[in-house]
């Protein structure tokens, strides 16, 4: 975790850097376009797309999964597929579709409720893992729960692989992060 997390500190504040730089419109494309060339802009831009191809539907699928999780059975209707031993219903395709649509209308329209919506998002989500944080170190220390880390019979080195694998991610938010602090600029 302290190596995806210096990995991400990095790309911030590589972000942040190119943000003083050149403060318009931006993103990836742009800025390293500016700072390198055409050709470094074109593989961080194709890296991106890629990301944005991966998460979105990650995300997408993960949502009836927590509906499943907070309701239940109540969305099984419709026609289903299985996919990896996993039913599938198309209830949860259209909620799925309906909450990404949804989301996509708001960043089109809506980009000042939209910066409220993050704000307030955000603090839910950090006064969320401070909950929880104090609520459960104490139980897993007091359980020894913190010496038993990662699978048993699991290479060490491939859990570590793995969360590094993982933390480039956090380039399609920096990116979002440029967008949204232009905006706030015009405002």
């Amino acid at each position: 975790m302290a190596v995806s997390t210096a990995i991400m500190l990095i790309i911030g504040y590589n972000f942040a850097f190119l943000m003083k730089r050149n403060p318009v419109a931006g993103g990836v494309y742009s800025y390293t376009k500016e700072a390198f060339g055409r050709d470094h802009a074109f593989l961080s831009s194709w890296f991106l797309c890629l990301s944005y191809l991966t998460i979105v539907f990650l995300n997408g699928t993960a949502l009836f999964i927590v509906l499943r999780t907070m309701f239940g059975n109540t969305i099984h209707t419709g026609f289903h597929y299985t996919v990896s031993g996993n039913k599938i219903y198309l209830g949860e395709i259209l909620v799925s579709v309906s909450a990404l649509a949804g989301v996509g209308v708001l960043f089109i329209t809506a980009k000042k409720i939209l910066h409220k919506i993050h704000s307030m998002l955000s603090i839910i989500m950090l006064v969320g893992i401070l909950s929880v944080a104090i609520i459960c170190i104490p139980h897993a220390v007091a359980n020894n729960a913190l010496s038993i880390i990662g699978m048993k019979d699991t290479n060490i080195a491939y859990g570590i692989y793995s969360i590094i694998f993982l933390a480039p991610w956090a380039f399609v938010g920096f990116d979002v992060i440029s967008f949204d602090t232009f905006i706030l600029n015009l405002m």
